[in-house]
């Protein structure tokens, strides 16, 4: 009986081991910063990724080489559509490294031994992926200068993540992305950036004119319905007022929460994307049809001239 005791708790250790480290000293913990960092920059900021990842313990060789081994584990999970993303964040690694093919691929890590950290890559390395896509497209956008006008589109608008925001606050947040990632306190601290000069009484404000933009849906409801929702929103106006009143008008205002604020990116990158792909074929249409009448042009030439 004890042996079989001893050999069950030599088991449970290992696997208690199995499931906390990942290599050499690599904790989950560890692991989850990297990706964190990694997934908010993005590719091309490398000495940034491993700041941010918050491993003191660790030289840059050896961050390197769990980079190198969380993405080529990350493309055993893929299919060959989110592939591209992770093969050029290698490929950015490597060149940041400044590795020559005379050196060859840095010695990756062993398979990762945790079970628990397979599964969770098995179940989100495709959305890793298109995250790091997003990262990329965002930053590109940054340095297009996207229009005010192509971000006042109606969909983009009426799904805006606050009542008050507006184009020039989509406008801003591509910058600050681009300059911070996806880390969205230094974007709301950035002072090149609108957001650091949007204080409560704009919020407020804003509140006020959607309030009466909004007066003559409301009218138009019933009475018990009216009334209901007049003592509610009633009631919630005196508390937000309240609580405006006891803030400084000058205060950071209560921001959209982050994957609000994701998620909406998403949506612009797309709106934008599409509508890129729109101008795109109304060219390439244009241009046939210029061709086309450049044609008839000159065969009408060439017949007037016989």
């Amino acid at each position: 009986k004890r042996s079989s005791s001893n050999k069950r708790q030599k088991r449970n250790s290992m696997d208690t081991a199995g499931s906390s480290k990942i290599t050499d000293g690599w904790s989950l913990t560890a692991l989850d910063r990297f990706r964190s960092a990694l997934l908010s920059q993005g590719p091309d900021r490398w000495s940034t990724v491993f700041v941010e990842s918050h491993v003191p313990d660790k030289t840059i060789e050896q961050m390197y080489d769990m980079a190198h081994s969380w993405l080529t584990t990350a493309l055993m999970y893929v299919d060959d559509a989110d592939r591209s993303i992770y093969e050029d964040t290698l490929l950015s690694l490597r060149a940041h490294w400044h590795r020559t093919e005379e050196d060859g691929d840095p010695e990756p890590c062993p398979r990762i031994l945790s079970k628990k950290v397979n599964a969770e890559f098995e179940r989100k390395a495709t959305a890793w992926a298109k995250r790091l896509q997003l990262v990329v497209d965002v930053r590109r956008l940054a340095e297009q200068e996207v229009s005010l006008e192509d971000l006042s589109t109606p969909r983009l608008v009426l799904r805006a993540p606050t009542p008050w925001w507006t184009p020039r606050h989509s406008q801003e947040l591509i910058s600050g992305v681009g300059k911070h990632g996806f880390c969205y306190e230094p974007i709301f601290n950035d002072p090149d950036l609108l957001f650091h000069k949007f204080s409560l009484a704009d919020i407020r404000r804003a509140r006020e004119e959607q309030n009466a933009s909004d007066s003559g849906t409301s009218a138009r409801r019933s009475s018990r319905t009216r009334s209901t929702t007049t003592s509610e929103g009633a009631a919630a106006d005196a508390k937000d007022v309240a609580a405006d009143d006891n803030t400084d008008a000058n205060t950071a205002p209560p921001w959209p929460p982050a994957r609000l604020l994701t998620s909406y990116m998403r949506l612009v990158v797309d709106t934008l994307q599409k509508q890129a792909q729109k101008r795109a074929r109304d060219a390439e249409r244009d241009a046939r049809r210029e061709a086309v009448l450049a044609e008839k042009e000159s065969r009408r030439k060439a017949f007037e001239d016989e």
